[in-house]
């Protein structure tokens, strides 16, 4: 008996281990999208005020455009990923008994 306990406590602090570091990953992801994007807006801002207007808008348009991107396909990935989730678990279910 002492030895499931193990083995379930083990496997446990694996699990919350792996969530923590897919959660720092995330976050340090998330951190280095904001650092990249504040630089290139930084950068286009700098072109417009030195009068490169048409570099400094093109560059500013496809830097937003770039984000929405990504935003909307990370959106469609998180509803994948629970969609195919919700299938698995749908199949892990015992049949419900008929009357």
């Amino acid at each position: 008996m002492a030895l499931i306990e193990r083995q379930s406590d083990h496997r446990q602090m694996m699990e919350r281990r792996a969530l923590l570091w897919e959660f720092i990953r995330s976050m340090a992801g998330i951190v280095a999208g904001l650092i990249i994007t504040l630089a290139f807006l930084g950068v286009c801002a700098w072109l417009i005020y030195n009068g490169h207007d048409m570099a400094g808008t093109v560059l500013g348009s496809v830097d937003l455009v770039a984000l929405v991107s990504l935003f909307v396909l990370g959106q469609r990935t998180v509803a994948n990923e629970r969609i195919k989730k919700q299938q698995i678990m749908a199949q892990q279910l015992p049949p419900s008994p008929r009357r």
